[in-house]
């Protein structure tokens, strides 16, 4: 978002299969770039980024990462839901067990 270049693209020259940990974060707008506040939900864009990251076969954990600023705690619950989603169907594809708080 930043830095101007395709996410998705860059993901493809990872080697995703020695990812341990994702993180998903949502942030504010500053002087036209998005700062990783980590006090808002996370933008469309990570969720479409982590899907990407899983169709790569990337099952690694994912963190939501939301510390200041906290929303009521069934909204925090359905960003954690939307992030298991993706989660959840990285693991079918996947020999690594993922595991999910219930």
């Amino acid at each position: 978002m930043n830095f101007g270049f395709d996410a998705q693209d860059e993901l493809a020259r990872w080697p995703l299969g020695r990812v341990v940990e994702l993180h998903a974060a949502g942030g504010v707008r500053r002087g036209g770039w998005l700062v990783d506040s980590h006090t808002r939900r996370p933008p469309e864009a990570v969720g479409r980024l982590l899907a990407a990251a899983r169709g790569l076969g990337c099952a690694a954990p994912v963190t939501l990462e939301w510390d200041a600023e906290l929303p009521e705690f069934r909204e925090l619950l359905a960003e954690v839901a939307a992030l298991r989603v993706p989660a959840a169907t990285a693991a079918e594809r996947t020999d690594r067990v993922l595991e999910l708080p219930a």
